[in-house]
């Protein structure tokens, strides 16, 4: 449904949302700017975050691969790995922005989900 774009060795057999998909499906849902670099991060939507937020229930958010967003954020700021995790935690993961906020989901080498920096899985992930 939709157009996908080429998964990473993170994401391998998910498909990642275009924005034309995201935004019919949820309309408040944000996406990271500058897209050129943090769509590769994302990886779907769900409408049950877990994360630290004080959301309404059943909001549908942007669902973003936390070790992808970091390496965007490497390329994007062109900065070293400690940089970037540090400019993740206070800008990116750390920043409320409204109901639309994204979600953030941490994989293990697997390809497993694990827990997140906010200690708590992300909820139901949707793939479109």
């Amino acid at each position: 449904m939709g157009d996908t774009q080429p998964s990473s060795s993170l994401t391998a057999g998910v498909a990642m949302p275009s924005k034309l998909d995201l935004t019919r499906l949820s309309p408040e849902a944000l996406l990271l700017e500058p897209r050129e670099f943090f769509d590769a991060a994302l990886i779907g939507i769900t409408d049950t975050p877990d994360d630290h937020w004080p959301r309404q229930s059943k909001v549908t958010v942007a669902v973003y691969d936390t070790a992808l967003c970091i390496e965007a954020i490497q390329q994007w700021l062109e900065d070293d790995y400690e940089s970037a995790c540090a400019w993740f935690d206070t800008n990116t993961a750390g920043g409320w922005y409204g109901e639309g906020t994204p979600t953030f989901s941490t994989f293990d080498e697997d390809n497993e989900e694990s827990v997140p920096p906010t200690g708590r899985p992300v909820g139901s992930l949707s793939t479109l």
